[in-house]
């Protein structure tokens, strides 16, 4: 077994339209063998294997939550919530489509 420290932030409670978050540092023990699966598909996505686990969980808490989403609708989800953070979003406008 091998000891994995990673830092997870946990979403305490919802306070009106926001999230209060705190950072808190989790050390897991998982076997040899899965330890040897993350770190090579944390190489594979140019992340430290924390950073893969954290990202694994946040996946796996959003997939609990709403089990009739597929992986890749919320994949997609993380993606465009990424993008929106990064502000690569445009404004889109309604009625502005074709046939109008």
């Amino acid at each position: 077994m091998t000891w994995l420290r990673i830092r997870c932030m946990i979403i305490v409670s919802k306070v009106y339209r926001g999230l209060v978050s705190i950072m808190k540092i989790l050390s897991v023990r998982i076997p040899d063998e899965l330890k040897v699966l993350i770190d090579a598909r944390a190489k594979g996505q140019h992340r430290q294997p924390a950073d893969q686990v954290r990202r694994y969980l946040e996946v796996a808490i959003i997939a609990e939550d709403n089990p009739d989403l597929p992986f890749s609708f919320i994949e997609g989800i993380l993606e465009a919530q990424a993008e929106l953070d990064a502000g690569l979003s445009e404004p889109y406008e309604f009625g502005d489509g074709a046939g109008q």
